[in-house]
């Protein structure tokens, strides 16, 4: 391995004290964009759509983080929500890769974890990532992506917010059987049978999740 060529790597931490744990289980989001405001971090990042009586409950949830000065959630369609969030840079994740000239190629929160993917030489990794363990963070997992599996990777955020549970395991498992090849490699039926359903839910179930992701990536 040639230690001066970047690698894509992925990380996911476990932040103590962090809004990120702070909020619901099923909480997802990932970051849009960012700036520096004072000694705060403006993020602007994109989740699902919220009731109002979610909306108020979550902003709660933000503000047990103390480093949090300001949250804003608008919801901008019936799926959609942006969240704006003003936090003392120094209490952020972000902030310790951007001071060491990494920006992240995705930023996101998942499951109660903060989920990075960036590039970095193979000869920082070892030493950048030592960096990181103190008493507020947590590594949960550091991978070395390949080169194939950056993309997925970077967009996976839109099955995590939009498609259920159920829904995300439909596509994987269809996926993994090859049925969306030319040929396929299974059918409906055989499909169904995993789910102890019949063909037409089945076909059901397998449009209803791709209609919402290709509503997300196309304009009408």
């Amino acid at each position: 391995m040639d230690l001066n060529i970047p690698s894509f790597f992925e990380i996911k931490i476990k932040h103590k004290n962090c809004w990120t744990s702070f909020v619901p289980h099923d909480y997802n989001d990932i970051l849009l964009g960012y700036s520096y405001f004072g000694n705060c971090l403006k993020a602007i990042r994109v989740s699902k759509n919220y009731e109002k009586m979610e909306i108020k409950h979550l902003k709660n949830l933000f503000k047990n983080d103390s480093s949090v000065k300001n949250i804003n959630v608008y919801n901008i369609d019936k799926f959609s929500s942006i969240i704006s969030m003003n936090v003392d840079s120094d209490n952020t994740f972000l902030d310790r890769l951007i001071k060491q000239s990494i920006y992240p190629l995705k930023s996101s929160v998942h499951c109660n974890n903060e989920e990075y993917i960036f590039m970095l030489e193979n000869a920082k990794a070892k030493t950048l990532f030592s960096s990181f363990k103190d008493d507020h963070i947590k590594i949960n997992s550091i991978r070395n992506l390949k080169p194939e599996e950056v993309i997925p990777a970077i967009s996976n955020f839109i099955t995590d917010i939009y498609l259920t549970p159920r829904e995300k395991n439909v596509i994987k498992i269809a996926i993994d059987n090859n049925f969306f090849n030319i040929p396929r490699g299974t059918t409906n039926t055989e499909l169904a049978k995993d789910f102890n359903i019949s063909k037409m839910s089945m076909n059901i179930e397998i449009r209803k999740a791709t209609n919402k992701i290709m509503k997300k990536c196309f304009l009408k």
